[in-house]
């Protein structure tokens, strides 16, 4: 193979790993951060339904203008569950199950509304920096943070690989 063309391909392999490390970490920090510093209070459950959201997800033909033509809807399901709460005396409503996956199958969906009774109690995670944001789960879990640990330190050890091979490529 050609060396310019192996350097060429080696260096565009270290970039994907690259921003596939900056994400990946962002994600991570993200999920850690709820789990971590996320403070907990009491809520109470005021509404339960699952709202359907419709996304166009390809317009194969390009025009678009004719109604439906060459497009694909993409349904997903949220659960919506509506909960009140409050942090030093001031009342918040907020509608997030979790900080992460907002939507994704109806059956999904049914799942977690299951666990959820209107009127019931409710364990809150909200940050303590702004009490807005909030979920009702961390969804931290011991087979996440192995998850995300050994896929974090695969990209860096792949990301490290390419760095060598790219480095060292005789030209």
């Amino acid at each position: 193979m050609d060396s310019a063309l192996t350097r060429k391909t080696h260096f565009i392999a270290l970039l994907i790993g690259i921003v596939i490390l900056v994400f990946s970490a962002k994600l991570a920090l993200g999920i850690f951060r709820v789990a971590l510093f996320y403070e907990e209070t009491d809520g109470d459950v005021l509404q339960i339904e699952i709202e359907r959201i419709e996304t166009v997800t390809s317009d194969l033909d390009g025009g678009g203008d004719i109604a439906g033509a060459g497009r694909q809807i993409e349904t997903k399901y949220r659960p919506r569950i509506l909960y009140r709460y409050s942090v030093d005396g001031i009342g918040f409503t907020n509608d997030a199950y979790d900080r992460g996956v907002t939507a994704r199958t109806r059956d999904w969906a049914n799942s977690i509304i299951f666990k959820f009774r209107v009127r019931n109690s409710v364990t809150v995670y909200y940050d303590p920096k702004d009490p807005r944001k909030s979920a009702l789960t961390t969804w931290i879990t011991p087979f996440v943070v192995a998850t995300l640990l050994v896929s974090l330190a695969a990209r860096v050890a792949l990301t490290y690989s390419a760095s060598r091979s790219f480095v060292f490529t005789k030209k």
